[in-house]
């Protein structure tokens, strides 16, 4: 092999690897750990723009009994990817949903995911994605997998997409109730109900920074200095606050208004009656 053919056929190596290497590490990352939370929440995404599918690891601390992402600026008509438990305790279920309004997301079956194994995809994301690529263990519950056809979604005569073209892409982002000692939602099911979150915010990706067209695509991976944890990458904050259901401090309130403040107030009168009675 002649010299020049010889240093072009290995410099066409290198780039090729240098190329796919960066295909396969496109991503953007999101994380945001709560006051007085040991576990962060995180949200890792790749696109697959020539497929539209979406690669991503999710987790948050085990404590709450969901998490969950939206793609979008609100509820309404907004396309998400919530986890919890699953029956056995140990792995994890993931659910594609959409919301018609401020109101519980319900399954939407037109967006299939696939939990990831190592290197490989699982057949169904009801079973237990546990060990090092996911699960419920230490604190953490964390899920890694694929989303297919989901960069569009319609709910009857709306419809929503990801702008895999937009540098602030809206997202939602929320975690369920937290419940001492480990989650109270254990479901193999893709509609189990959800109770009101107990935390949430907004933030916004930049879709450019995260999307390849290659078609070599992975699950992002650690992305800090030392390879072992996720940080802020392409993303912004817009907001995060606490909101957990207002049904028990309300059941509270009339509980104690109740035995405080009516209570007494029907003693007192039944005892002024009786001895209106009495005189009578």
């Amino acid at each position: 092999m002649e010299l020049p053919l010889l240093i072009f056929s290995l410099f066409a190596m290198i780039a090729s690897g240098v190329f796919a290497a960066s295909a396969s590490n496109v991503s953007a990352v999101f994380v945001y750990t709560q006051p007085q939370s040991e576990q962060p929440f995180v949200f890792a995404l790749s696109v697959d723009g020539a497929n539209n599918d979406l690669y991503f690891h999710m987790s948050a601390p085990s404590s709450n009994a969901w998490m969950g992402v939206g793609i979008g600026q609100k509820m309404q008509n907004s396309l998400y990817f919530i986890a919890y438990a699953s029956s056995n305790g140990t792995g994890v279920t993931l659910s594609p949903r959409v919301a018609s309004g401020n109101s519980e997301p319900s399954y939407y079956k037109d967006v299939t995911c696939d939990l990831i194994y190592g290197n490989g995809l699982s057949n169904s994301d009801q079973e237990s994605n546990t060990g090092p690529f996911g699960g419920v263990s230490n604190g953490k519950m964390s899920v890694n997998a694929v989303c297919h056809n989901a960069t569009s979604w319609k709910l009857g005569s709306s419809s929503g997409s990801l702008d895999v073209t937009s540098t602030a892409q809206p997202f939602i982002f929320a975690v369920g109730p937290s419940v001492p000692g480990g989650p109270n939602l254990r479901s193999n099911s893709l509609s189990a109900g959800l109770q009101y979150h107990d935390f949430f915010g907004q933030f916004t990706m930049d879709m450019t920074q995260a999307t390849t067209d290659s078609g070599s695509v992975s699950v992002p991976l650690p992305n800090d200095a030392t390879n072992s944890s996720y940080t802020n990458s392409g993303v912004t904050i817009q907001f995060a606050k606490s909101d957990s259901d207002p049904a028990p401090h309300i059941h509270a309130f009339v509980m104690c208004f109740a035995y405080f403040v009516l209570w007494p107030i029907g003693s007192l009168c039944l005892r002024v009656m009786n001895r209106v009675k009495l005189h009578a």
